[in-house]
């Protein structure tokens, strides 16, 4: 393999920080990251295929408040997807459903529901309000 071709990865430089170095030079390296996480894939996952330290990039990403406030928003998405899911999930079970299949069922909806809660409390968490009036006894 000659210096100047790309590796399996598809990066030229062979090491895993020299491609993040590389990666992040790309004027659609934010644009990638975050389309690929709104559809699902986690930043784990993505620098790991990418063959790049996962600390580093999550640190290049969280270094920048754009982007990270782009990312959170493609967690945002990402959230909202898992909890359409929990229909899809639920409407699988026409029919006959099983013990078990009620029980796998169930076990993904809670997964589903609580990775949209973490994402975006805003719209899937727990809606807490407090009323009322302290007085004080004598």
């Amino acid at each position: 393999m000659s210096s100047s071709a790309a590796d399996a990865t598809g990066f030229a430089n062979p090491g895993p920080m020299a491609r993040l170095e590389e990666f992040v030079a790309r004027d659609d390296a934010l644009g990638q990251i975050v389309q690929r996480v709104a559809d699902g894939e986690t930043l784990h996952q993505i620098a790991t295929s990418m063959e790049v330290p996962y600390g580093k990039l999550f640190e290049w990403i969280a270094d920048d408040t754009n982007r990270m406030e782009r990312y959170v928003r493609a967690k945002r998405l990402w959230a909202g997807s898992r909890a359409d899911k929990v229909s899809v999930i639920a409407d699988a079970l026409d029919g006959e459903p099983t013990k078990g299949r009620v029980s796998a069922a169930k076990v993904q909806i809670d997964a589903n529901l609580k990775l949209a809660k973490i994402w975006d409390r805003e719209r899937y968490g727990d809606q807490v309000s407090i009323d009322g009036s302290l007085t004080h006894a004598p």
